[in-house]
């Protein structure tokens, strides 16, 4: 729990928005899908176990924003479950003991309690599924209190939803009931390899489609182009002589990381110019389901999750979100032309753990899990940042728990609040995971007229950007009077840096600024005290706006202290 006064009012702000969509134009992706129309469905009163998709359509209608740590509607549970994939999550805990989530970084869940807790759970599936261990448990999430379970009796939902053991019990495949208007895929479960390498084309893009306006950048020595919008924060050079990020660890966890982008190449000219001597490492946690169970039955005890650190094929970013938000965060200050990231001497660390930015499959949702209990447990790491979510009124328990994990490990947690092309969404607040009280939720805003002041009510979000009491803080990204000239970052291929738009780009641009303060704190340095720096720099400090929390960040002002 943050002390704080000005830490519980971030988390109180947070509390009061529900989760909502990245975009909507991302559901243009391929699938196999059923289509769930408008409908005003009645809830059957029938003994039938199983809901169909138009009842379920309606309970979540009725339930949102749901949360699966508070759902006791044994049927609807498993419905959700059986009308996809028929995989759940269980989180457990020591029958005795209260509320685990803050303290799940000082648990073991190899004592005794523990283990007497999960195989109290697996003797009631045990005997409700009538098989064995072997036959229904899929992987567990070590050092997680959570496993996955393949289930087929409702009586086995109805008897764990009952016992103090049990923390929640999440389907895992919800995604299929989040919109009236989107088609998604109704998976086989007996098909669990079906998802295959999808990107919606709608959000990712390589091109530059829009070539750079003379007068949104400048050259700067040795020979990179220098963005508007940093001087806008004053990341100038005044700044970069006081700080450049060094030996700060950032994680993006995205959809990887472009192999032909040269520049976040550690082989190549990721350590050029003035960026020099710093940590390059790419992971893949991105496989399919079935791939991920075979993966965790085939390891030896103890050394799951699965790391796939490597420069190979399995980590590319085959969308160029990941690529463009990296680059946002570490470019180097090299002599090729490109742009420069914020803190372009910062470490990388690329973790591959979605296709896209919308988390709406179950790999990436165990993907993204992963990656961040990886971050959690990597001590060089100080700064996570996630440019991605989940769609409205959808979250996920496994992702809640190891974002806990990280932030019970002192990582700074970034994500944004959200971007979407539709203006019935735009005031929806914050999506999850930038909804939860763990993590920092970013924006970006266009040009504040009342610059360099405070934020006032005159102040307009980036194009698409989502606004409201959830966000903390606010990347100026946008030019006020053209909505195609924003932010500048790499691209996939070349040297000619391309527009980057939306509450992605803010929060990498965030993400970057947090590492220019904590390598100025010094590695010593906690994430509190971070955190309260960038709030007392935000231009919004003494009175938090309503739509952008804290603000801008001065990055002169943040480096005083």
């Amino acid at each position: 729990m943050k002390s704080c006064n000005y830490l519980k009012s971030r988390w109180l702000l947070k509390s009061l928005f529900v989760f909502t969509v990245l975009s909507i134009s991302l559901f243009s992706c391929k699938k196999d899908s059923v289509n769930i129309a408008e409908s005003s469905t009645e809830i059957s009163n029938t003994n039938s176990e199983i809901y169909s998709v138009e009842e379920i359509r309606t309970l979540f209608d009725q339930k949102k924003p749901l949360d699966w740590k508070t759902e006791n509607d044994a049927k609807f549970i498993y419905s959700v479950g059986m009308q996809t994939d028929s995989i759940f999550a269980v989180g457990y805990k020591p029958e005795t003991m209260g509320d685990v989530e803050d303290k799940l970084h000082l648990i073991d869940i190899t004592t005794e309690e523990w283990r007497t807790a999960e195989e109290t759970i697996l003797n009631i599936i045990e005997k409700e599924e009538n098989k064995k261990k072997e036959n229904f448990y899929l992987r567990n999430f070590d050092p997680l209190p959570i496993f996955l379970l393949k289930v087929e009796n409702l009586s086995t939902i109805e008897k764990l939803i009952d016992r103090k053991e049990v923390r929640f019990i999440e389907p895992l495949n919800p995604t299929l009931f989040e919109s009236r208007n989107l088609s998604a895929t109704q998976r086989d479960g007996t098909n669990l390899s079906s998802e295959f390498d999808a990107i919606a084309s709608a959000i990712c893009w390589c091109e530059n489609d829009v070539p750079l306006s003379t007068v949104d950048f400048t050259t700067i020595s040795p020979n990179v182009t220098y963005p508007w919008n940093f001087g806008l924060h004053n990341i100038n050079q005044a700044t970069w002589d006081i700080s450049t990020g060094n030996d700060i660890g950032v994680a993006i966890i995205d959809s990887g990381v472009d192999h032909r982008q040269e520049n976040l190449d550690g082989f190549h000219s990721f350590n050029s110019g003035q960026s020099m001597d710093r940590i390059e490492k790419r992971y893949n946690f991105l496989t399919t389901v079935l791939e991920k169970i075979q993966q965790y039955q085939n390891q030896e005890e103890g050394t799951f999750p699965l790391l796939v650190e490597s420069q190979g094929p399995e980590t590319n970013d085959r969308c160029g979100h990941g690529t463009r938000m990296a680059g946002l965060v570490a470019a180097p200050r090299g002599g090729d032309g490109n742009a420069v990231g914020v803190a372009y001497n910062c470490d990388l660390y690329n973790m591959r753990a979605a296709h896209d930015p919308l988390i709406n499959k179950v790999s990436e949702i165990l993907a993204v899990a992963d990656a961040f209990t990886n971050a959690a447990g990597n001590s060089n790491i100080k700064i996570i940042s996630m440019s991605m979510g989940m769609g409205p009124n959808i979250s996920s328990s496994i992702i809640t728990n190891a974002i806990s994990l990280a932030y019970g490990n002192d990582k700074l947690i970034l994500c944004a609040a959200g971007t979407t092309f539709d203006n019935n969404w735009l005031n929806n607040g914050v999506l999850f995971p930038a909804s939860l009280s763990t993590t920092i939720a970013v924006t970006g805003i266009k040009e504040p007229p009342s610059y360099p002041g405070p934020l006032d009510s005159n102040t307009e979000a980036g194009t698409a950007c989502h606004y409201g009491a959830g966000v903390d803080f606010a990347v100026i990204m946008e030019r006020v009077n053209n909505s195609a000239r924003t932010a500048i970052a790499l691209t996939c291929d070349g040297d000619v840096p391309v527009y980057n738009a939306g509450s992605s780009c803010a929060t990498a641009t965030m993400a970057g600024i947090a590492a220019l303060v904590w390598a100025d704190q010094g590695l010593s340095a906690s994430r509190d005290i971070i955190e309260g720096i960038l709030i007392q720099s935000g231009s919004n400090y003494l009175s938090p706006h309503s739509d952008f929390g804290f603000g801008w960040v001065d990055v002169d002002v943040a480096l005083q202290f």
